[in-house]
């Protein structure tokens, strides 16, 4: 079993769509992730996917420039847009643990779990 655990700040408010045919909601939203040295810093965008109890948690509570942690299983994949070829890793969420908004010094996190269905997960 592969999986990913990252923390980061929050690039975008989390979007929620339905499931037309099932009713479930499904919440997206990126983190950016810290990686790198001192010297030559870098930030990869990892998109997170959650459904079920965690897409409502992140419908109401994850929003542009909070701080997350999310645990969950990730995936790789590849699209080309406009002739240019591009690598995505999304992340299906099984944890969220919401950390405070990174100009806050707050100390108080909010763990939320379920388990994915994996199956149930929308290609956005």
């Amino acid at each position: 079993m592969k999986k990913m655990t990252i923390t980061g700040n929050v690039g975008r408010d989390a979007e929620v769509r339905v499931n037309t045919q099932t009713g479930n909601e499904f919440a997206s939203f990126s983190v950016a992730v810290s990686v790198g040295t001192k010297d030559k810093p870098r930030t990869d965008w990892i998109e997170v996917v959650c459904n079920n109890k965690l897409a409502v948690v992140a419908k109401h509570h994850v929003k542009k420039g909070g701080k997350v942690l999310v645990e969950g299983f990730p995936t790789a994949y590849a699209y080309n847009q406009d002739g240019v070829l591009h690598a995505k890793i999304r992340i299906a969420a099984q944890h969220l643990e919401l950390l405070g908004r990174k100009t806050e010094g707050e100390d108080e996190s909010q763990a939320f779990s379920t388990a994915p269905v994996e199956d149930e997960i929308p290609a956005f």
